[in-house]
């Protein structure tokens, strides 16, 4: 896998000018700017993982990382297929954006209250979400939330995978993977969970180098499959112009 990597990210690199041009005047630009962009930070986050080498709990927390972003990076194809049109990018860039400004507004002004001793106000927001009703913020983070609600995400990929069985082999969302997912929760969020692991299950020498091996293999291979269906989703809308040598 190693291998594949390197030879598809120097095809990448080596095609990148026509790429940028092609995504700017698609129809599907904002779409392809999505997938293009979750395609560079998860080929950043693995490049990152594997420089960890043996602190297995960071290489976890960014096992986590990466594995979302791949559902995102994935979810956004198949949904954008399906659709046959620009929403997902559209959507992503101009809702989900102003649904996580919305709620971080918000929570600035959890924290305003806290630091100021008043009382909580829900929903109080400020400068250019002040004038929005409730309905329309409701309807932005309706929209917005498409993006934040993995288990759904997950479940539409799977049956995805269930429905596309000659592709079955290219597509790494499986039950497998979401379980691993589930686990690397306790790593993100300071769990006791991870901590066992750590102290116990992953103590043994052997243990902890096939746990270090299984992340580095699932992290290429998702590096991998991001560059492939990125290409396969272009190749769609460019007439089979980026053509890969497997």
């Amino acid at each position: 896998m190693k291998n594949k990597l390197q030879k598809i990210e120097t095809f990448y690199n080596s095609n990148a000018d026509d790429i940028e041009k092609d995504i700017q005047s698609s129809s599907y630009r904002y779409t392809l700017h999505l997938l293009q962009n979750k395609l560079c930070q998860i080929y950043d986050i693995n490049k990152s993982i594997s420089k960890l080498k043996k602190d297995v709990y960071s290489m976890s927390i960014l096992q986590r990382v990466i594995i979302e972003h791949y559902l995102k990076f994935f979810y956004s194809i198949i949904q954008t297929e399906k659709i046959k049109d620009d929403f997902v990018g559209i959507s992503y860039y101009f809702i989900y954006l102003k649904s996580e400004e919305i709620k971080m507004d918000n929570y600035a002004n959890k924290i305003n209250n806290i630091k100021n001793k008043t009382n909580f106000k829900l929903n109080e927001l400020d400068g250019q979400f002040s004038k929005l009703t409730q309905a329309e913020i409701d309807k932005v983070n309706s929209i917005g939330n498409v993006f934040t609600k993995l288990d759904e995400i997950s479940k539409r990929l799977i049956e995805y995978s269930d429905e596309n069985k000659s592709t079955r082999n290219k597509i790494i969302v499986n039950i497998e993977l979401l379980e691993f997912y589930n686990i690397l929760s306790s790593y993100v969020h300071g769990g006791p969970y991870a901590e066992n692991e750590i102290n116990n299950k992953l103590s043994n020498q052997e243990a902890l180098d096939k746990r270090i091996a299984k992340i580095i293999s699932i992290s290429n291979t998702l590096t991998y499959c991001s560059f492939y269906f990125f290409f396969d989703f272009l190749n769609k809308h460019t007439d089979n112009k980026y053509k890969i040598n497997q």
